[in-house]
């Protein structure tokens, strides 16, 4: 069997709407065995908790402006999470 299919998703927020409600389903309708999910995403809203019960990865990363410094923080993080 292959390695686990290793998916990013960057978030602005894991506050309560549309996005992190999508994400959570994403996460929550993929198999474990098949996919390893990581959320980059500021880690203080109530989603980053549900993220990580339903066993994604979740990396405290404020990401509402791409600014250098987030740029350079998450392509440190596409960086140490590649098989």
């Amino acid at each position: 069997m292959s390695a686990p299919l290793r998916v990013l998703q960057l978030l602005v927020s894991t506050e309560l709407g549309g996005g992190p409600a999508h994400v959570r389903d994403l996460i929550a309708g993929l198999p474990r065995d098949q996919f390893d999910l990581t959320v980059g995403a500021p880690a203080a809203g109530p989603y980053a908790r549900v993220f990580r019960e339903l066993g994604a990865t979740v990396v405290d990363l404020p990401c509402d402006r791409l600014s250098p410094a987030t740029l350079a923080r998450v392509l440190r993080l596409i960086h140490t999470t590649r098989g």
